[in-house]
């Protein structure tokens, strides 16, 4: 699978943030060694906006990740939390918001939170099992702020070997200095430069050097895109083979963002050599729904990117590599089901108190039901254990979702032969079988909030 994290130097001696312009070859490959994994995030792109899934009539023009989908496990049903830092979060450590803090995003121009050292990431987890890996992220961060303790460095102080890329959106800048999806402000193993390069094609740069530099012993690679988050802008025309005039409107050039990330990306897996690609997983996943203001009808807006509707929650999963027999699986998975799953292939132990469950039994048979009889979504704010002036969370089984706001306020939905919600219905006036379907529900939002609590 593609995922591109860092490990810490452990037994290598290899100092973090040894690598700032090219990566040095790991030790020798050791008998046995693991496959690699490669994880590619997109960032507010949703399931409307790939072809693949055949959720909208007009999706952009994604021929590689097309491509990369015919040879994967296509996931149906699988969720993120509907903001990115969250998401994030959550995948790198395996465990829910509501342990970690992080329901919503950081301001790292203002903020002083970042995602907890105490937390054990992929790379860290991969490291105690092996010292032999290499893990290494590119591309947008977003677990720590220019103000907070580690600030800078959060990436190598949480295990990644070598880390460089935006350290969150495109407009947040250490200084005045104004940022733009062609000149923008790059942190390279807590330094920061100033890079005159088409943020997309920057993040690629990075991640296809690593490829063609790492040689032997298993490697981790986090690349996560700026792209296609605001600010809406034309992307290159070498990215991009339509035509697009300056007025386009914002849904075009989101559109052609993606067909430009999708560019890149074909260019990042065609970089792999037959043995990479023989012993690889990559793992494509949308860190939350649609941006809203991307949306087409007939979806509704309102129900994309923010909120814990199907739009905003449910995002694209594909991954492809060893024993990966390709095809659609209806199986509930959550981003936190990623650890476990790059645990349970590499022969990793996860520390005791996660949420996920590994998904890899799936990916030998997408026919398989997976593990979850639930998937939970959270949104809230801020940062922390509360008290929060926000608060969203939804969980959902193979059929119904139940919605719960801060005020408590229950929404219940019967997805059957659906992509999005739908029309809810207030809980207090079911019956019969939909209640019982709502008390089930009811029964595992209960179970989170006695078990799964704040560490900090």
């Amino acid at each position: 699978m593609c995922f591109v994290l860092a490990c810490s130097g452990g037994a290598t001696g290899r100092p973090k943030g040894a690598f700032p312009d090219a990566i040095t070859p790991s030790a020798p490959k050791p008998t046995g060694t693991p496959a690699n994994w490669i994880v590619i995030v997109a960032d507010d792109l949703g399931t409307d906006k790939l072809a693949s899934y055949g959720e909208h009539p007009k999706a952009p023009r994604t021929p590689r990740l097309d491509a990369l989908a015919a040879r994967s496990v296509l996931f149906r049903n699988a969720y993120a939390n509907p903001v990115c830092s969250p998401t994030r979060a959550a995948l790198l450590t395996g465990r829910y918001g509501r342990r970690t803090g992080f329901g919503a995003i950081v301001e790292i121009a203002n903020d002083a939170d970042e995602l907890p050292l105490a937390e054990e990431l992929v790379p860290e987890m991969l490291e105690r099992s092996n010292p032999a890996w290499t893990s290494v992220a590119y591309g947008k961060w977003h677990l720590s702020g220019y103000k907070s303790p580690t600030g800078l460095k959060h990436p190598n102080a949480q295990g990644f070997d070598h880390y460089a890329g935006a350290l969150g959106n495109l407009f947040y800048t250490s200084t005045d200095r104004r940022a733009t999806w062609r000149s923008f402000e790059k942190v390279v193993d807590g330094e920061v430069r100033w890079v005159e390069e088409y943020a997309t094609t920057d993040t690629t740069d990075d991640a296809v050097a690593f490829l063609q530099h790492h040689r032997s012993g298993p490697f981790f690679l986090y690349v996560a895109y700026n792209a296609p988050h605001t600010p809406f802008h034309l992307p290159p025309v070498k990215l991009y083979p339509g035509h697009l005039e300056k007025d386009a409107t914002d849904i075009e050039k989101f559109d052609a963002v993606v067909t430009a990330m999708d560019t890149e990306i074909g260019r990042l897996l065609d970089t792999m050599t037959p043995e990479q690609r023989a012993t690889t997983y990559v793992v494509f996943v949308g860190d939350n729904g649609t941006d809203r203001d991307a949306i087409l009808p007939p979806l509704d807006p309102s129900h994309g990117k923010l909120s814990v509707f199907e739009g905003g929650v449910n995002v694209p999963l594909l991954v492809s590599g060893p024993g990966v027999r390709p095809g659609e699986t209806q199986a509930l998975v959550h981003v936190v089901d990623l650890l476990p799953t790059i645990a349970e292939a590499a022969g990793a132990t996860p520390r005791a108190e996660i949420d996920g469950v590994s998904f890899l039994s799936v990916l030998g048979d997408p026919s398989r039901a997976g593990k979850r009889e639930f998937v939970y979504l959270e949104r809230f704010h801020p940062l922390g254990g509360g008290p929060f002036d926000l608060e969203l969370r939804a969980v959902r089984d193979a059929r119904y979702k139940l919605i719960v706001d801060k005020g408590g306020s229950e929404m219940f939905y019967d997805l059957r032969g659906r992509f999005d919600d739908g029309e809810g219905t207030d809980v207090s006036r079911l019956a019969g079988p939909e209640r019982e379907a709502a008390r089930r529900l009811e029964a595992e939002l209960q179970r989170i909030e006695r078990t799964v609590h704040y560490a900090y």
